[in-house]
């Protein structure tokens, strides 16, 4: 089985909507939809906003379910001038850019306990989701580092410190978190996130306009992945 996780409900609707034999189970507060999606065995899960509530989403797949991956999709802001509304970023790698014990000495990112800054999104998996992305996406399709933390970047200035530190390309609220989940428990991951907004001041007018188109255009994505990959995640 499979694990897909979106923070809200427009990022994994359609994916809901093409699933078949379809269970809901609640367990501890999570709703948690079980099935068929194109022939391979899924768990859905809307987690919610924030590094905390991916977080134990993630790890309720985990223990409930016994993934053999987790896949995150859904939007993000962007950092690059190349990203515009639309385009997709797949991760090669995450970050917590909200994390910082930097006075102690460590980096600024680094969570300690993993003693990493940086968690590896799995290489195969990313692999696999840009060229799904390239064959069904339109524009720019890049992979890269995403940065995560408990808040909707809406200024210039943190969106440029969050790209020079990190060297990021696009920033959202809990892929992240599920990162750093699935290295403790050894699962491979992966995000694939379309922009919806430049994490400027314009984005609190440009994210509630095209979420709804960033969020289909994620799931597209991923219906595409699972559909080449058939058999590999069955």
């Amino acid at each position: 089985m499979i694990a897909v996780l979106g923070a809200m409900a427009i990022e994994i609707e359609m994916l809901k909507e093409q699933m078949c034999e379809v269970l809901c189970e609640t367990h501890f507060g999570q709703v948690f939809f079980t099935g068929k999606l194109r022939g391979v065995s899924i768990v859905l899960t809307c987690c919610g906003v924030g590094k905390v509530n991916a977080a134990r989403a993630a790890q309720l797949c985990i223990s409930l379910y016994s993934v053999k991956l987790m896949l995150n999709t859904g939007v993000a802001g962007g950092l690059l001038p190349a990203l515009s509304a639309g385009s997709v970023v797949i991760s090669s790698a995450l970050v917590q850019h909200d994390v910082d014990t930097s006075a102690l000495g460590d980096p600024v990112g680094f969570v300690s306990g993993c003693d990493l800054v940086y968690f590896d999104a799995d290489a195969d998996l990313a692999a696999s989701l840009l060229a799904a992305a390239e064959k069904v996406a339109v524009g720019v399709s890049l992979t890269g580092v995403i940065a995560s933390g408990d808040g909707f970047i809406a200024e210039k200035e943190k969106n440029d410190a969050i790209r020079s530190t990190f060297s990021a390309i696009a920033v959202d609220m809990e892929s992240a978190a599920i990162a750093q989940v699935c290295h403790l428990c050894s699962v491979p991951f992966a995000a694939v996130r379309t922009i919806s907004d430049g994490a400027d001041s314009d984005s609190p007018v440009d994210f509630p306009t095209l979420a709804l188109m960033a969020a289909r255009n994620s799931e597209g994505i991923l219906l595409e992945f699972i559909s080449a990959a058939g058999s590999d995640l069955m």
